[in-house]
């Protein structure tokens, strides 16, 4: 089943975009992401780059790129506080 999940929604988790926050689902496709402004960012870096310094576009951030996060990855554990 987690392949099939990941098949469906095969763009990175923490790419974000202004239509990202309107869709209300993950996105599956690139015209989920992308508006007629083609800008997009990631949510770890805030920036247009992701966290292995190359660009993020929703055909680039996908499985095999060192950053991937799918969907059925949980958020890294906070370090405990001191």
């Amino acid at each position: 089943m987690n392949e099939r999940i990941e098949q469906r929604f095969p763009i990175c988790a923490k790419l974000r975009s202004k239509k990202y926050y309107l869709l209300g689902r993950p996105a599956q496709t690139s015209a989920d992401v992308l508006d007629a402004s083609n800008d997009c960012w990631c949510a770890l870096t805030a920036d247009r780059l992701g966290p292995d310094k190359d660009p993020v576009q929703p055909d680039d951030c996908r499985r095999g790129r060192v950053c991937f996060r799918s969907l059925l990855e949980g958020e890294p554990s906070a370090p405990p506080s001191a």
